[in-house]
């Protein structure tokens, strides 16, 4: 008898398991359901992609999450060029009355990635595809 209750306890958890995303209460107040599994929506603001760039590029973009609203903390962006590598971590790499420096450095087509990752540990993503040029090359 304690065999056959043992097997329907395992069953009933198993099924239970199988069925409770979304019942089952994490201690996370941005994912009150307990089934966020969605990375944060990810816009690249600029540049606009196909284009031609010369000298130095303005990165800027901006992540919304369904929990948290819009995120801000620059250390959750990071900017990936397939040619150069990791570029910057940040909303954008331009401030007003600030001096920055290009981080790419190899001419040609590059596709740079900012990938944001949410308080849940989630990634979104958007890419951008264009030609860097830098002046020296004129």
């Amino acid at each position: 008898m304690f065999i056959e209750l043992k097997k329907y306890f395992l069953l009933g958890t198993l099924i239970f398991l199988l069925f409770s995303c979304g019942k089952i209460k994490r201690e996370n107040p941005h994912d009150p359901d307990g089934c966020n599994f969605q990375g944060p929506v990810v816009t690249i603001t600029s540049p606009l992609g196909n284009g031609k760039i010369i000298g130095e590029v303005n990165l800027a973009g901006r992540a919304i999450d369904p929990q948290e609203g819009n995120i801000i903390d620059d250390s959750r962006f990071l900017w990936i060029s397939d040619i150069d590598g990791k570029l910057f971590s940040g909303r954008t790499k331009y401030s007003p009355g600030v001096k920055h420096y290009n981080n790419l450095t190899t001419e040609g087509k590059h596709v740079v990635t900012l990938q944001v990752k949410d308080e849940d540990g989630n990634i979104g993503y958007a890419k951008v595809k264009f030609t860097f040029k830098s002046y020296g090359s004129l």
